[in-house]
């Protein structure tokens, strides 16, 4: 350590400049979805990749969290498997809860990206009304939670939730207790809260082939851009 320490520069390396900085860096656009307005994206590709997020402006700490978090593995696991997976022929998909309250589903590789979009939406409809939400696929939906929460964490990475999320051990401890006592009507009664069309702000997007764009330019509910 000591003969690595001696032989650092004394003296700082000096910063790019601004302009340096400017011609090197990929302009990338900002992007913004606006709430409630569909977005899609032609790109080169032989097939479409699919998103839903529904921001429900909950933090980790609001006690709707853990009951969107036992959800979100529940539709992944039943509804969106069935439907987007075995019937719809996509290679993927899967749903998450965002450490910022946004609720995302998302699709990969998938032929049938229209319909694969008005199954995400209905979602918070099928589970408040239709879902049989039996023991075990509640007791499955908790075990996927858990399956996340108890993975090694890399050495590299310890501390990297109180470091960039504030997150301190006793609300992580808090958190995974209340993960316990999620129970069926707590499941129905987030969809109905959060989920259903028109409650919370939401966007969807398609990442697909330049053909489909070209078939949405005429649809007033798209916007529809170029790469």
């Amino acid at each position: 350590v000591a003969s690595f320490c001696d032989a650092l520069p004394l003296q700082a390396v000096p910063a790019k400049t601004a302009a340096a900085e400017r011609a090197t860096a990929i302009e990338v656009p900002e992007f913004r979805a606006e709430s409630g307005v569909h977005e899609f994206f032609a790109l080169d590709v032989p097939v479409n990749y699919c998103g839903h997020c529904i921001d429900t402006g909950t933090t980790y700490t609001h006690p709707d969290q853990p009951a969107l978090e036992v959800l979100s593995q529940l539709v992944s696991r039943t509804y969106l498997h069935a439907a987007v997976r075995e019937k719809g022929g996509a290679y993927g998909s899967g749903c998450s809860l965002g450490l910022d309250g946004v609720f995302s589903f998302s699709s990969f590789r998938d032929p049938q990206a229209l319909a694969t979009l008005r199954v995400m939406e209905d979602a918070g409809r099928w589970v408040a009304e239709e879902a049989p939400l039996t023991d075990r696929d509640l007791q499955e939906a908790k075990l996927g939670v858990f399956k996340q929460l108890d993975a090694p964490v890399p050495v590299q990475l310890r501390g990297r939730a109180l470091f960039s999320f504030q997150l301190t051990d006793e609300m992580r401890l808090r958190r995974r207790n209340l993960l316990f006592e999620v129970t069926a009507d707590d499941v129905r009664r987030v969809a109905r809260s959060y989920l259903l069309p028109g409650v919370m702000p939401s966007a969807s997007v398609i990442f697909g082939t330049r053909a489909m764009g070209e078939q949405l330019r005429a649809d007033p509910a798209w916007k529809v851009h170029s790469l």
